[in-house]
């Protein structure tokens, strides 16, 4: 399944002699590591997966949050607290590529995708002003950071 992101990233990699960084936000464990070997590059995020998004985006669509208000805000509070600690290490570590992965497995509705989850985040979107849309193919959309 991560070929097909290898096959995106590669001319990214190749365009320079040093080592990239990237970040991948998926909630599978593929293809984040096997892209970083395989490249060399350097990881750039706290979460390797982001696991605890579809327990929070499933609890929240299928909870009446109009009569279970506190646990519907804890969902809240943690799909933000994955955006934001995600904006972080953004605007931290400033990857050359961020990755979202659309196939999100473990996600219940098959139109929740990570890509507008996070960029519904004020945190998050600031965070990636500074990067364009590459490439989408095969479940995945590449984002590259622009200038220096």
């Amino acid at each position: 399944m991560f070929a097909a992101a290898g096959i995106l990233i590669k001319p990214y990699f190749v365009a320079q002699a040093k080592p990239r960084t990237i970040l991948v936000i998926s909630t599978q464990i593929d293809p984040q590591f096997p892209l970083t070997l395989q490249f060399g590059a350097h990881w750039a995020g706290r979460f390797a997966v982001q696991w605890f998004v579809p327990g929070a985006l499933n609890g929240l669509r299928s909870t009446d949050c109009g009569r279970l208000l506190v646990r519907c805000a804890r969902y809240r509070q943690i799909l933000h607290m994955a955006t934001g600690i995600t904006a972080e290490d953004i605007t931290r570590e400033r990857p050359d590529l961020v990755i979202f992965n659309r196939m999100s497995l473990f996600i219940e509705d098959p139109n929740d995708t990570l890509e507008p989850l996070f960029f519904d985040d004020k945190a998050f979107a600031a965070a990636m002003h500074s990067y364009t849309l590459q490439s989408s193919h095969d479940g995945y959309t590449v984002w590259a950071r622009s200038g220096g």
